[in-house]
């Protein structure tokens, strides 16, 4: 997962920009992104990851990669809150 600001710039390894369940995110210098700590086991398969980002992440790009190369996605759901803005 690659984190971006407001202007566009990739968001750099920033503690609390990136949380999820299950894993612990840990950041890749030469992609310039976060990866699962630690792969799951066939038990958590059928659990939901849930992934957040911080208040000051823009947007986010979400990669899914397989453990033998092959990607075997079977559902992908994505949310987000819609950010409240202020009253002019």
């Amino acid at each position: 997962m690659r984190v971006f600001d407001g202007a566009g710039n990739v968001r750099e390894d920033i503690a609390g920009d990136v949380l999820a369940s299950i894993t612990t995110m840990q950041w890749n210098g030469p992609a310039k992104g976060w990866n699962a700590g630690a792969p799951m086991d066939d038990a958590n398969f059928n659990r939901r990851q849930t992934i957040r980002v911080g208040a000051s992440v823009a947007y986010a790009q979400v990669g899914v990669i397989g453990f033998d190369g092959t990607i075997d996605l079977q559902s992908l759901r994505l949310y987000g809150r819609q950010r409240l803005r202020p009253r002019c």
